[in-house]
């Protein structure tokens, strides 16, 4: 950002002194909000009042805003904000910097450095390499599952129908194969199987089937 001049951080000091508030400030002065908050805040950190940097001279004025002031942002609770990014709907980044910020705006950090905490956060809990002792046998094993929310379309006579999609997939290949059932009862598992096996043009040696309730008999029921 371009330093303002002596002239206009007088002016800044002037309209603030005079109870102005920011907002005013930058729409009277022509400039951001932000500028006006940069050197007020220089200016409070620094042994002149609002009154006397409206009137000293330029050479002590500039001495005190042209030196940037180090301060320590205030830190926040990364691992928090990355659980509500995980689990809170339509959380987002820019929204939980802004609640963050609102608690006290001048000790606050920039929404840039915020990702880059996060970021860091992130990267440090990503494995740089994933091991897998699973053998797969070409032919040996198909997958099937319903999978996914239930899909809407219209029939031909333009009725509005919702369906539920079953996946067979063959372990090895990953070569996959979908059709769609109104419900996941027993008889559209079978009915789902028997259309991939056919598909695919061979039965493998396991069917792999992930909990899949309408298989499983109740007690005491015979097959």
């Amino acid at each position: 950002m371009k330093e303002s001049t002596m002239a206009t951080i007088k002016d800044i000091a002037a309209k603030l002194n005079e109870g102005c508030s920011y907002s005013e400030v930058s729409k009277a002065l022509g400039i951001s909000k932000s500028t006006v908050s940069k050197y007020a805040n220089r200016i409070k950190q620094s042994n002149l009042t609002l009154a006397q940097a409206s009137e000293c001279q330029e050479q002590e004025l500039e001495e005190t805003v042209r030196v940037p002031i180090k301060r320590e942002y205030r830190d926040f609770n990364a691992e928090e904000i990355l659980g509500k990014l995980t689990n809170v709907k339509y959380a987002t980044r820019q929204l939980l910097y802004e609640h963050y910020k609102s608690e006290d705006p001048e000790t606050a950090c920039s929404y840039a450095t915020f990702c880059r905490r996060l970021e860091k956060l992130i990267k440090g809990k990503t494995p740089t390499q994933i091991y897998t002792n699973l053998e797969r046998i070409p032919g040996e094993s198909l997958e099937v599952d319903f999978a996914g929310d239930s899909v809407t379309w219209i029939d031909r006579r333009g009725k509005k129908r919702t369906s539920r999609l079953f996946l067979a997939t063959l372990t090895f290949s990953q070569k996959i194969y979908i059709c769609a059932f109104e419900n996941e009862k027993q008889i559209s598992w079978m009915g789902g199987i028997v259309k991939a096996l056919e598909f695919f043009g061979g039965a493998p040696k396991t069917l792999i089937v992930d909990n899949a309730k309408s298989l499983v008999p109740e007690f005491g029921r015979i097959w």
